[in-house]
């Protein structure tokens, strides 16, 4: 993996991922840059990989979302499952009177 930094390039050049036969070109942080000389010059941050390292880190950016995924489905199971007592509970008040 190559870390280039900022660098410059047209609108082409700037999109987020480029692939070509031996690298994939990574841009983050796409900005359009004010230039009279150069029309539609964008400055933005570049990583290049290899193919294979690509595919490895999509491969642990996959893993770490689907395990973020998990969590998340965790959290809304617990959250529905504190609503549901929460509802029942309401539900108990309000057919009691408010009396308890």
């Amino acid at each position: 993996m190559q870390n280039n930094g900022r660098v410059q390039g047209s609108k082409e050049a700037s999109a987020p991922v480029i692939v070509n036969h031996d690298n994939v070109y990574i841009h983050t942080n796409v900005q359009q840059v004010q230039d009279d000389e150069i029309e539609d010059l964008y400055e933005y941050d570049e990583i290049i990989m290899t193919k294979d390292e690509y595919i490895e880190w999509s491969k642990e950016y996959i893993d770490t979302l689907e395990a973020a995924i998990g969590e998340i489905g965790v959290l809304v199971e617990a959250n529905n499952e504190t609503t549901e007592l929460a509802l029942a509970e309401l539900g108990a008040l309000v057919a009691t009177g408010g009396d308890e």
